[in-house]
């Protein structure tokens, strides 16, 4: 049978059109591999600059912050800016927030408003982050759509990256959420 021309030249071209295929297979697979890194390995710059020693203070920048920092004034310093503290409580608060605000939304809840406040306690055992949402959804909001604003409010404590990493160093995280609704 491989002796028929007809048959070799279906093999030959087959043989190259997999070829073809596998070859833009693996550069795909290249580009999606390229894509996954961008996506799931976060580089974050942070610049500070800082004057006048110890009372002075600093200035941190990133591409979207811009901030002023300084040593609090029970470390010596003159408090006046941001304290390391303050910052990484910020952070937790935005990485809950931005989880928080992105399951909303792949719900469809009609949420009117959403505030997260949140706070940082240290005690002489541990350091501790309580968020405390509230969301408040539209009179028209349905009873399964209040369970789902209930339920996310714990899901998106478990979605944030900055609060798991956060944890694994011993921080815990609390919440303490709100549902409200028009009316």
């Amino acid at each position: 049978m491989l002796e028929d021309p007809s048959f070799e030249g279906l093999l030959s071209s087959k043989t190259i059109s997999i070829s073809s295929n596998f070859s833009e297979f693996n550069k795909a697979k290249e580009k999606i591999q390229k894509l996954l890194k961008e996506v799931f390995i976060l580089k974050s710059n942070v610049n500070i600059v800082w004057k006048s020693g110890l009372k002075g203070n600093g200035f941190l920048e990133t591409e979207f912050l811009d901030t002023k920092i300084a040593i609090p004034a029970e470390f010596g310093g003159s408090g006046n800016g941001a304290s390391p503290k303050e910052i990484l409580v910020a952070s937790a608060a935005a990485c809950y927030t931005s989880v928080l605000v992105s399951m909303i939304e792949s719900r469809y809840l009609p949420v009117v408003d959403l505030t997260v406040n949140s706070e940082g306690i240290n005690s002489d055992d541990e350091f501790k982050i309580i968020h405390y949402p509230h969301i408040v959804l539209s009179g028209k909001a349905t009873e399964k759509q209040i369970q789902a604003a209930n339920r996310i409010l714990s899901l998106a404590d478990k979605g944030c990256t900055v609060g798991n990493l956060l944890k694994k160093a011993g921080i815990k995280i609390e919440i303490q959420g709100n549902i409200s609704s028009t009316n």
